[in-house]
């Protein structure tokens, strides 16, 4: 039965967007504020462009880049390569995706290619915590 749940179900509703040229630290800043771990970035055009992470953050700051006053946009910072998945396919699946990439979050996208959302490794422990409550 959990094979069944659809990624379009428990993604969330809001999802928090970063340009490239946005300011390392207002990026921070809506990370901390919605409580999230990262977000994907996208172009003028709303393309998916890459993701920023705590972690990319983190790395950064372990290599002294904060303190490069030439690195203060997101795109310094964030991912480019990411994998991403569609919003139809099972939570299962994903959660397989997750545990051999070891990747806490995945960009969603529609059927056209255009980004929908993000499902985070939170998401799927919540479906999982849904289907054990509804078994009892």
């Amino acid at each position: 039965m959990l094979k069944s749940v659809r990624v379009s179900d428990y993604m969330p509703d809001l999802l928090i967007r970063f340009t490239p040229d946005m300011n390392i630290f207002s990026a921070i800043d809506q990370m901390l504020e919605h409580k999230i771990s990262g977000a994907p970035v996208v172009d003028a055009k709303g393309e998916l462009i890459g993701i920023l992470s705590q972690r990319d953050c983190l790395q950064n700051v372990i290599k002294g880049s904060f303190y490069d006053d030439s690195a203060d946009t997101v795109a310094h910072y964030m991912t480019s390569e990411v994998d991403t998945i569609l919003s139809d396919e099972d939570v299962v699946s994903v959660a397989q995706k997750m545990i051999r990439s070891n990747r806490r979050r995945f960009p969603v996208m529609d059927d056209t290619g255009h980004l929908v959302g993000m499902i985070t490794l939170a998401d799927i422990l919540r479906v999982i915590r849904d289907f054990a409550e509804h078994r009892n």
